[in-house]
């Protein structure tokens, strides 16, 4: 039977219960199955049939049919998007930990999470396999495709689970991390926990100059008043992640840095150079028309920044750096710096902008939602 959504009140009212007559050829039947009506209601539908038999000329059998349909109601009153695995990820289901969730849960997941790059496939078949395991462990796990490698394989991650959050009953759902200020916009979630520079990839042609929004703290006030938009930062989500240098867990952010190859040491100088400042490297780059290597989806926010820039999307910025010729640069994601030391790369100056997990919500529903605001 094939499913359907109805929105008006008079459609659902249409498939309530009710008796039917219809023709039979079999002595009794019964049907049990599951059925997602109309949204936000999904039941178990369970058909009775009784036979009667009805004297005709043509002595044909009919059937009374009564259906009992129990519906249950959401329990959630927020919906929230988080990416399906990484680092976010892991930050946040660890920060609910200290929101009163069960850790034993929280760690069952995690585990599950952990392994799942390691186990993913590009073959179908052999990515269930694991997907079947780690329903078993705890059932919230989805298979996706992950679009950041290259093969695009097949990988388990979160789906979605409902937890009880400062008495509130949240549905947390796994996305794609770009995602989340869509679905705002959509109106399809409430709230999402979004990297300045994903909403920043997503939202720019809201933002009067780009390059003014250097911490989140700037965005919903560079917003254009001619291109209305709800969203809105409601703050940071303050997730932290252990450091082995600190011993101790700190605040997860990053910088979008500037990085090269070091200059070459200058003949008859013992001296190291010292590198250029951002703004100066800019400035040079847009008059030399050097080029500058940015990932992928983070051109169009460059672009968008520094239109006389000669960008160049790449897979990898920091292969491409090593890679090209002396000069050229690279625009990149930078944590704690560990993989620059390892390749030779040098870092310059301060971060173009820093970015930390942030809640994102729509304005309007925030306002409308006191579960929300909790």
């Amino acid at each position: 039977m094939p499913s359907h959504r109805y929105g008006s009140a008079s459609e659902k009212e249409s498939i309530r219960p009710r008796v039917q007559t219809l023709v039979w050829q079999e002595s009794k039947l019964k049907i049990s199955f599951q059925s997602d009506f109309f949204e936000g209601h999904v039941g178990e539908l369970i058909l009775l049939m009784a036979l009667e038999t009805k004297m005709s000329s043509t002595k044909r059998k009919y059937l009374t049919i009564s259906s009992t349909m129990e519906t249950s109601q959401p329990n959630f009153k927020v919906t929230c998007a988080i990416p399906r695995t990484g680092r976010t990820f892991e930050n946040f289901l660890t920060k609910l930990k200290t929101l009163g969730v069960d850790t034993n849960e929280i760690d069952k997941i995690l585990q599950v999470s952990k392994q799942s790059k390691s186990v993913s496939r590009v073959d179908f078949v052999e990515a269930s396999q694991f997907h079947q395991d780690a329903i078993q462990q705890f059932p919230c796990f989805g298979l996706f495709v992950d679009r950041k490698r290259n093969k695009r394989p097949y990988r388990v991650g979160f789906l979605g689970y409902e937890w009880m959050i400062g008495g509130v009953c949240v549905r947390i759902e796994g996305e794609e991390p770009h995602n989340g200020s869509s679905l705002i916009r959509l109106d399809e979630i409430d709230c999402a926990v979004v990297g300045l520079d994903e909403l920043l990839t997503m939202t720019q042609y809201y933002l009067q100059d780009p390059t003014l929004v250097t911490k989140w703290g700037m965005y919903n006030y560079n917003l254009d008043p001619k291109k209305p938009t709800g969203i809105r930062i409601a703050g940071s989500a303050q997730l932290t992640r252990y450091s082995p240098v600190l011993g101790q867990d700190v605040q997860d952010m990053v910088g979008f840095f500037l990085i090269s190859k070091p200059k070459p040491p200058q003949p008859n100088s013992d001296k190291k150079p010292e590198p250029n400042s951002p703004l100066d490297l800019f400035v040079h780059l847009s008059t030399h028309g050097r080029r500058v290597f940015v990932k992928g989806r983070y051109a169009g926010i460059v672009n968008a920044a520094y239109p006389t820039l000669k960008i160049t999307p790449v897979e990898d910025v920091e292969d491409a750096v090593m890679q090209a010729e002396v000069g050229c640069v690279g625009l990149e994601i930078v944590q704690t710096g560990n993989t620059l030391r390892r390749k030779g790369l040098v870092l310059h100056g301060t971060p173009l902008f820093l970015s930390e997990s942030l809640y994102v919500v729509d304005y309007s529903r925030y306002c409308q939602n006191k579960s929300l605001q909790k």
